[in-house]
This record gives C-alpha cells, sequence and structure tokens, in this order.
C-alpha cells in the first residue's frame, strides 16, 4: 500500500496484512470506489460474481493491518448488484442496486435500492437495513422518467430521509418517507445511455460563522 501524510509531505509504502485472502481489483470494487468514514478508508472486495465482504484500513491506530467487515447476512449478492458507499450522520451506509437497468423491463416491481447502515465496527460488523427505495415508486412521482438508469450519488448528512439520485441530466433529493423528490439541477452532460459509472460528489456543509451569540436578558429597573 502507498499513502501520503500531508503532515510530513512524503509517500510512504508499506505492506499490510489482511485476515482474509482478498480478490483482484474488478468493476465491481471500482465503481464503489474508496470511501473516507471516521478516519478510516473503507472498498469493497468482489470477486466477478458478487461482493464478499468490505475491506476496512485505519491509517493512525493500525498502520500494518486490514481489518474485514461482512457484509449483511440478509443480502443475497447477485452478479448485477452494485455497491456504492455513503455517510450519515459519521455511520458508514451503503447503497445496494439490486439489479441492473435492464432487469427493469423484466420485473419493474422488484428493480430496487436497499440502505444498509453499519452500526458496529466490532468482530466483523453489524449491519442495520434502513430501507428500501423501489424504482416503481420514482416513476410513479415523475412519468417523464421512460429509462430506468438512475444512478445513486450520496445521501443528506443530516436529513435520513434524503439521498441524492441523477436521472439522466436531472439531480434530485428524493424523500424515502413521502416518496416524493425535489429537483435541484441539471448536468451539462452525462454518460452514455445506461451507464452505471457515478460522478464524484462532495457535499459540503456552511458552518454558522461566526457563533451565533444570545442576547443579554432585560434588566427590570
Amino acid at each position: 500500500m502507498e499513502t501520503f501524510s500531508s503532515e510530513t509531505g512524503e509517500w510512504c509504502n508499506l505492506f499490510v496484512e489482511s485476515p482474509r485472502v482478498l480478490s483482484p481489483c474488478n468493476s465491481i470494487s471500482r465503481q464503489a470506489g474508496v470511501f473516507p468514514c471516521n478516519g478510516m478508508l473503507h472498498w469493497v472486495d468482489a470477486d466477478q460474481e458478487f461482493v464478499k465482504g468490505f475491506l476496512l484500513y485505519d491509517p493512525f491506530n493500525d498502520i500494518g493491518h486490514l481489518r474485514y467487515i461482512d457484509p449483511p447476512v440478509e443480502i443475497n449478492f447477485s452478479p448485477t448488484d452494485l455497491v456504492f458507499f455513503g455517510v450519515f450522520r459519521g455511520r458508514l451506509r451503503i447503497i445496494q442496486n439490486s439489479h441492473t437497468p435492464f432487469y427493469y423491463w423484466i420485473r419493474p416491481r422488484l428493480y430496487c435500492f436497499s440502505v444498509w447502515e453499519l452500526e458496529d465496527y466490532a468482530n466483523a460488523g453489524t449491519w442495520c437495513l434502513k430501507c428500501k427505495i423501489k424504482f416503481f415508486d420514482i416513476v410513479s412521482q415523475c412519468p417523464r422518467v421512460g429509462r430506468p438508469v438512475i444512478n445513486f450519488l450520496a445521501f443528506h448528512t443530516n436529513a435520513a430521509e434524503l439521498v441524492l439520485f441523477q436521472i439522466g441530466k436531472d439531480i434530485l433529493w428524493y424523500n424515502v418517507n413521502t416518496k416524493v423528490f425535489k429537483e435541484i439541477g441539471k448536468l451539462r452532460r452525462v454518460e452514455e445511455e445506461f451507464s452505471n459509472v457515478r460522478p464524484p460528489i462532495f457535499l459540503l456543509g456552511y458552518q454558522s460563522w461566526p457563533t451565533p451569540i444570545p442576547r443579554r436578558p432585560l434588566e427590570l429597573e
């Protein structure tokens, strides 16, 4: 592994041990990318057929070792599933895209996204299913969506019910509780049709500045 420290301004090469045999990098792991959360790096371990688990690297407290997180036991990954990382209030989340867009034309009501949250890093990890987002519900709110290509972009950093999606050139927030979306912008260009390549997304939160100071209580004469 090769790492760069902004404190020293130097690159460092080191060998790290894995508790399990890892698969070579492939399209599934490349699409998910490397995701930072809680000062640690996360990425997908997958073979050519399905996701096997998730790797965790802590460059501050455990330099020479990788940790392995098992996927949720309830998930039966298929070769067509896609997985992407996200974070909500400091908790790691994954969104599982069940089946490729072509599957929508066969059984549209089964085409969905499943949102899982990692509740505990201990042992091999503990996951909790937060919600399922059905493509059919999105289409019912937006009949003009004639193509089943919906790309996950990010989770809202503070609102648990909001998920950011891309449909064609449209960028929208989707409320998983009300099943209503709100368009917030458009892209100038998009990748080819039926592309599952997710563009890099960075959510920047504005901090309150200066810090609000409460008014002094009124003094009674």
